[in-house]
């Protein structure tokens, strides 16, 4: 908490010193951002329909019969025939891209096209700044990396002949971290003549981030748990969160800019300032709400959730706009009534996601009527790194047509964690769409925000 407070006075300081208007940190939320995307829209809209008058020119002028141009031409037409003209946005949003996108379908319905919120956030427990219900489904999908590891027998690197079940995987992996709670194991690296104490939230740390896309990452996490248990630190060290470095971040020294090294403290300045105010946190009280997440959550991984509050503890900064609701949308309309979005929200869900579970894409739904839940019984964060055709399908359909799925609609994963799976490769492709600034014939502007 004290380094919470050293760093919230350090930016105070730097916003109070930047004038009376302030400097980023006071735009730094949702809102704002929310405003920004109406803009964005607005001015894509306006330069595609200069782009469109001067194709259109040349093409009269110059006698040339294009099926591509004639084909743009004639859907602008329809478009001229809408009731409402307003461009829309068609977007989707991952984890926090899914509060955002929830932040701008409630502020401006009038401008959805369609809308995929994916990974959802829980809008009312994020703009609380509470941060209860983020774990329910963690231990499932922990449970996934057991049992998916023992059914891949030799391919999985914790397996061992002798084992009978999945249960004596877990078993040997919780005794090697009960071990080093009791007793943390020195690791000195070879490369950089650093030394660290490996302890048990380390080993903990690892084993989250893996479960985010486990198609991809639960081979490595095996590998990484298997030489550790083993005395092999080499891995999981290299897997630890490094303090980041800001040195040298806005140099223009190099052809190659250095990697992004401000993504926590952009996470606390805009979680913290969309969220309620928490600087009148006690340690106590802060130690009771980890110990209820503990408690109702998840016993491991609750000091990983907890981290977020605590670092609003020492934030007073607040946006300069802030919206506090309702996170509603009116019933859709296709015919583009001024006010209303062109088409429902579809949320979609993993079946066991370990920080956004599917009881949040549930309850988000019910308040944007016509809404549907789209689950894919894979385990992770959000379904697109686990390929799925029925999923797949589902989501073309509603960027081109508006079609919900079926209420209920659950499909199949095509691949499942330690298998061989070709189309793990081609995911991003649904995400590029047919053609630039086209998802699936919706002529408005496209956001895909993660």
């Amino acid at each position: 908490m004290a380094r919470a407070e050293g760093f919230g006075r350090l930016c105070e300081a730097r916003n109070d010193a930047a004038g009376e208007e302030g400097g980023i940190w006071g735009f730094m939320s949702s809102s704002s951002v929310a405003r920004d995307m109406v803009a964005i829209v607005d001015k894509l809209d306006e330069l595609r329909k200069k782009n469109l008058a001067a194709s259109t020119a040349d093409t009269v002028r110059n006698g040339v019969e294009d099926e591509g141009q004639r084909r743009i031409e004639l859907r602008s037409a329809e478009d001229d025939t809408d009731a409402d003209p307003t461009p829309r946005i068609q977007y989707w949003g991952f984890s926090y891209g899914s509060a955002l996108g929830n932040y701008f379908a409630s502020m401006f319905p009038g401008r959805i096209g369609r809308v995929i919120l994916e990974a959802v956030e829980d809008v009312n427990d994020y703009h609380s700044a509470s941060w209860h219900v983020a774990l329910q489904d963690t231990q499932h999908v922990l449970d996934h990396f057991w049992d998916t590891c023992f059914r891949a027998r030799e391919v999985c690197a914790l397996y061992r002949p002798s084992d009978p079940d999945a249960a004596v995987i877990r078993n040997r992996v919780r005794r090697f971290i009960n071990a080093l709670e009791a007793e943390p194991a020195p690791y000195v690296s070879p490369e950089t003549s650093t030394f660290v104490a490996v302890t048990k939230h380390d080993v903990l740390d690892a084993i989250l981030r893996p479960l985010y896309q486990p198609q991809h990452d639960f081979p490595a996490l095996a590998r990484l748990l298997a030489e550790a248990i083993q005395g092999n630190m080499t891995l999981l060290y290299s897997s630890l969160n490094q303090a980041p470095t800001h040195k040298d971040s806005c140099s223009n020294n190099s052809a190659d800019p250095p990697a992004y090294t401000w993504g926590p403290d952009a996470m606390t300045a805009i979680a913290c300032g969309d969220g309620e105010p928490q600087d009148n946190l006690t340690a106590v009280e802060f130690a009771d709400y980890v110990s209820d997440l503990q408690r109702h959550q998840n016993a491991d991984f609750a000091f990983l959730e907890a981290q977020v509050r605590l670092g609003c503890s020492g934030w007073r900064i607040r946006p300069k706009y802030r919206f506090d609701g309702p996170w509603t949308t009116p019933r859709a309309d296709a015919r583009l009534v001024p006010g209303k979005p062109a088409a429902p929200i579809l949320f979609v869900s993993s079946r066991y996601d370990p920080v956004t579970p599917l009881a949040n894409a549930v309850a988000m739904s019910r308040d944007h009527p016509g809404s549907r839940v789209l689950v894919q019984e894979n385990a992770g964060h959000g379904s697109l790194f686990s390929p799925g055709r029925c999923r797949e399908n589902h989501i073309k359909r509603y960027f081109a047509t508006g079609e919900m799925p079926p209420e209920g609609a659950a499909c199949e994963p095509d691949c499942q964690p330690f298998q061989e799976c070709p189309r793990m490769g081609g995911v991003g492709a649904l995400a590029v769409g047919d053609e630039a600034g086209d998802i699936g014939g919706w002529r408005g502007p496209r956001a895909i925000i993660w």
